[in-house]
């Protein structure tokens, strides 16, 4: 299954993420014969992202080139360091949400936020300029619900939120539901609170990326 979506960021050309087996991920931009690779390290323990030229042979050393790689365990202990602040940090920006509250504040519920359990069978996605296709899997599964109360028979899925009392197609938030029903819970997050949660933490994911820089050179 491919899905299409479109995102005028791209302008003419075509974006492709591929998702395989293995684990990988593929990614793509235009029809040109280079792409690029991120491997788990499944096998190798080592998470690697490299580019490769199509125009070479396979088995040619020049196919392949590396640019980024980090062991698991460099990760995993870089992320135990926090001591556990990073998730605590993330999660203090999250707030129970009722549905009478946001319908009175005039909170417009936007496109659902696709997950992978909504395509258990996707392995690609593309992303062109233009319209979307009305009967495009993507387009109509992110669409918002007809009625507030449709997210509270959608458990473990997330959306978009615009304050209606506002200029501007900006979302101001994003909400979850979780929970089965009729015991669906809801809970959200303003956009500004997660922009100064990532700028808060910026400097350590750069710090990580570093590390796999330095991985790579060694």
């Amino acid at each position: 299954m491919e899905l299409r979506f479109q995102d005028p960021a791209f302008h003419d050309k075509e974006f492709t993420l591929m998702f395989l087996r293995s684990g990988k991920v593929v990614a793509k931009i235009g029809s040109g014969g280079t792409h690029y690779t991120l491997h788990p390290g499944s096998t190798t323990q080592v998470l690697d992202l490299h580019r490769t030229d199509e125009s070479y042979a396979e088995g040619d050393p020049a196919r392949h080139e590396r640019l980024w790689a980090l062991p698991q365990d460099v990760l995993v202990g870089k992320l135990l360091a926090s001591g556990g602040e990073l998730m605590r940090d993330f999660l203090s920006v999250w707030r129970p949400l009722r549905m009478g509250w946001m319908i009175r504040r005039g909170l417009a519920i936007g496109p659902r936020i696709a997950t992978d359990l909504s395509f258990p069978e996707v392995r690609g996605i593309k992303m062109r300029d233009g319209q979307p296709k009305p009967d495009d899997p993507l387009h109509l599964s992110m669409k918002p619900p007809a009625f507030y109360e449709d997210v509270l028979t959608q458990p473990n899925s997330g959306y978009l939120m615009y304050d209606t009392r506002k200029p501007g197609s900006a979302p101001c938030g994003v909400f979850i539901t979780y929970g089965s029903p009729p015991y669906v819970r809801m809970l959200w997050a303003k956009m500004r609170d997660l922009h100064k949660w990532s700028q808060r933490w910026e400097p350590f994911f750069h710090s990580i990326c570093d590390l796999g820089a330095v991985e790579k050179a060694s």
